[in-house]
């Protein structure tokens, strides 16, 4: 059940569901209830910002999970989604450029086609050499 304040009686952040939540801080804040450390991009700073997905991609900072939140905007007539990249593990916020992609598609893209790789001794299967 949700409180006056927006909290859960569990204690967790209760989530609107309705969009558009905030700038990137305050989305985090009440999401994680964490404050986000370093420099961040000043859009992160601006309203209309909404949780989307968790994504495939690992924090570069810790390995931690990242979370995805959008915001729209206009250019040219046309309706674009700016994504901001959250680890509230550290926490930290990364803008694409940081994670070295130029779109959210190539963000998922590379988290899809993405191999996990086990360092170890090899197994070795009988028959197969």
């Amino acid at each position: 059940m949700r409180g006056a304040d927006g909290v859960t009686d569990e204690g967790v952040p209760a989530q609107s569901g309705t969009g558009a939540e905030g700038s990137v801080t305050g989305v985090v804040r009440r999401r994680w209830g964490v404050a986000l450390g370093g420099v961040l991009p000043a859009r992160f700073f601006e309203p209309g910002w909404a949780y989307e997905e968790r994504v495939e991609r690992r924090c570069p900072v810790c390995e931690g999970e990242l979370h995805a939140l959008r915001r729209p905007y206009e250019s040219q007539g046309r309706v674009y989604r700016y994504a901001a990249l959250v680890c509230p593990g550290c926490p930290t916020a990364f803008s694409l450029a940081d994670l070295g992609v130029k779109t959210y598609d190539q963000l998922t893209a590379a988290s899809s086609a993405a191999v996990s790789v086990r360092w170890g001794p090899a197994r070795v299967v009988p028959g197969s050499a």
